[in-house]
């Protein structure tokens, strides 16, 4: 599984680079990015077609993830927001951050009792929370120290 998920992230990559300089914005698929990344880097398998509470499972664990590229600039936005949770109906919410190149930097993990208290906090009807709340309340498990392993 490694190597076509390997494959398919350069692929993936190279379209949304060359979106991105065509047409100046992003093409929507930063979010099957992440879960690419989340699942090579820390061994998470896909959830079963059509799961649509979580996207990866490992040791009998759910994950939701949620991705965040930069729109302009180098770095994400932590002002920015993240999709929202539905459900949760998983037992962690991973945030994958991408650069400008979409490649990784940095993968946090939360629990779900923290999503659940954050969104009750921040989530609006039409947004979700803040990238810099999550991070705040996360645990870094992958980026510019070594991956950890998942809780």
């Amino acid at each position: 599984m490694e190597n076509s998920d390997t494959e398919m992230i350069d692929k993936v990559r190279e379209v949304a680079i060359w979106w991105r300089k065509t047409f100046g914005r992003s093409l929507g698929i930063t979010g099957e990015l992440g879960e690419l990344y989340a699942r090579k880097f820390l061994g998470l398998e896909p959830a079963r077609v059509g799961e649509k509470e979580y996207d990866a499972t490992k040791a009998g664990k759910r994950y939701q993830i949620k991705t965040r590229a930069p729109a302009r600039g180098v770095e994400v936005d932590p002002r920015g927001r993240i999709g929202k949770f539905r459900g949760l109906q998983f037992d962690y919410a991973l945030l994958v951050l991408l650069d400008n190149e979409y490649k990784l930097k940095e993968i946090y993990q939360a629990d779900v009792r923290t999503i659940e208290n954050l969104a009750k906090k921040e989530e609006t009807e039409r947004a979700g929370m803040h990238v810099s709340s999550f991070i705040k309340r996360a645990k870094r498990i992958y980026g510019e120290a070594s991956p950890r392993e998942l809780q």
